[in-house]
C-alpha cells in the first residue's frame, strides 16, 4: 500500500486515504513478528491485570531527565509542528506527552528495564495508551522543563530579528554579515512576521483590504486561496517573511516541503519553515544571491544591496521593468534604508553572541 501524502494543512491527494492524527504514526508503529515486543498476535487485545511486584514504576531510565540528542529530537518536533504524524495543538501538556510518548518508546528498544510480559500489549502501539503510562507521563514533565511546547499558532517570538539571524546561522550556515543583509531585508518587507500579508500592521498582520474595497481579518484559507477571479482573499498578493507575491513564488511557499510534509496553510504560521523555503528558493532560484550572501568576504551592504536588486525586487528598482543601475538616484533612499535594518540586524545579533 502507498504512503498517503501528508499535508500540514490536513488536505492529501485525492487519490489518498484519509489520515488521523490519533492513528498510529511512524513512533508508534507496531513491529514485526521478527522483532515484535509482544509476539505480533494477529489480533491485539487490550488486557486488564494486576501486575505483581516485579512491574515497571515511574523511575528508572526510561523516564530519566533528557539527553542532549533527545532534547534535539524535541526540537526538531518543535520546529517541524508534528511528532510523527500526530501535530502539535494548543495544549501545551498533551503536547509535551506526544514527544515523551515518542522518547518513551525509542528508549525501550535498548533498555534492560523493559519486560515485555509485564506491559500492555498496546503500549507503543497505540499513542493514548502509551501517553497514559504513568513512566511517560514522568518523562513528560522532562521534556517541558524548559518551557512549554506550544504549536506555532501559540508561540511570540520576543525577537524576530534575532531568531531568524540566529536560524540562518546557526541552522544554514551563513556568515553573519550576509545574514544581516537577509535580514534587513526581510524586516523591511515584512517585520520579520510569517503571518503577515501585505497592506497589514505588525500588530494585526492577517487584517487587510479585500477585492470588495473593505478590511477583513482573513482566514489561512482565504489567505492562501488568494483569487482575483473569485475575489477571494486579500486585495495585494504579499505574503510571508519576505512577502512572496508573484504566483509560482507564491503558491510554492504553500507547497514547500518541511519535515517530510507540504506545509500548506500552516506555513502562515512557521517561521522556520518560511526560513527553510526563503533558503531553499536562494539555492536553487537566485543562485548568484545566495552565492553572493555566503561569501564571508561579502559586507553587510553588498548583501543588504543584492537582496534587494536581485532577490526582493520591489517596484521602485525597476525602470520600465529593467532593473535600476545601483547608481541611479531613484533608488539611493530604499538602499540607504535596507542598509541601515541590515545593520541594525548585525548589531542585534552581535549584542546577542559578541
Amino acid at each position: 500500500m502507498s504512503t498517503p501524502e501528508v499535508t500540514r494543512s490536513g488536505s492529501r491527494t485525492a487519490s489518498s486515504p484519509a489520515v488521523h492524527s490519533n492513528v498510529q504514526g511512524p513512533f508508534f508503529q507496531p513491529v514485526n513478528a521478527a522483532n515484535s515486543f509482544f509476539g505480533s498476535p494477529p489480533v491485539v487485545q487490550r488486557q486488564v491485570a494486576t501486575p505483581p511486584a516485579s512491574a515497571p514504576t515511574a523511575g528508572g531510565t526510561l523516564s530519566a531527565p533528557l539527553t542532549d540528542s533527545e532534547w534535539r529530537s524535541v526540537e526538531t518536533w518543535s520546529s517541524c509542528g508534528f511528532v510523527g504524524i500526530d501535530p502539535l495543538t494548543d495544549d501545551p501538556d498533551r503536547n509535551a506527552l506526544l514527544m515523551a510518548a515518542a522518547l518513551f518508546c525509542e528508549r525501550m528498544l535498548f533498555s534492560p528495564e523493559f519486560d515485555e510480559s509485564q506491559e500492555d500489549p498496546l503500549l507503543c502501539i497505540h499513542p493514548e495508551v502509551t501517553m497514559a503510562d504513568s513512566r511517560v507521563q514522568t518523562l513528560a514533565t522532562h521534556v517541558a522543563s524548559r518551557g512549554p511546547i506550544l504549536s506555532w499558532e501559540q508561540r511570540t517570538i520576543a525577537n524576530p530579528v534575532l531568531y531568524a539571524m540566529e536560524r540562518l546561522i546557526d541552522r544554514y550556515n551563513f556568515p553573519v554579515n550576509g545574514a544581516a543583509g537577509l535580514v534587513g531585508n526581510l524586516r523591511s518587507e515584512s517585520g520579520v512576521i510569517p503571518s503577515r500579508v501585505e497592506g497589514s500592521a505588525g500588530d494585526t498582520p492577517m487584517r487587510a483590504e479585500g477585492f470588495d474595497g473593505a478590511v477583513h481579518d482573513f482566514t489561512p484559507e482565504d489567505i492562501m486561496n488568494r483569487s482575483s477571479a473569485t475575489g477571494t482573499g486579500p486585495l495585494l498578493p504579499g505574503v510571508g517573511i519576505a512577502q512572496w507575491t508573484s504566483g509560482s513564488r507564491r503558491s510554492g511557499l504553500f507547497e514547500h516541503q518541511y519535515c517530510g510534509m507540504t506545509q500548506g496553510v500552516d506555513i502562515l504560521f512557521n517561521m522556520d519553515a518560511q526560513i527553510d523555503y526563503l533558503v531553499t528558493e536562494l539555492q536553487t532560484r537566485y543562485r548568484a544571491v545566495y552565492s553572493t550572501i555566503t561569501n564571508p568576504a561579502t559586507s553587510v551592504n553588498d548583501a543588504s544591496d543584492i537582496v534587494l536588486r536581485r532577490f526582493e525586487v520591489p517596484g521602485v528598482v525597476l525602470n520600465a521593468g529593467a532593473l535600476r543601475p545601483i547608481t541611479d538616484p531613484a533608488i539611493a533612499g530604499v538602499l540607504t534604508r535596507r542598509r541601515n535594518l541590515s545593520q541594525s540586524a548585525f548589531n542585534t545579533y552581535r549584542e546577542a553572541h559578541p
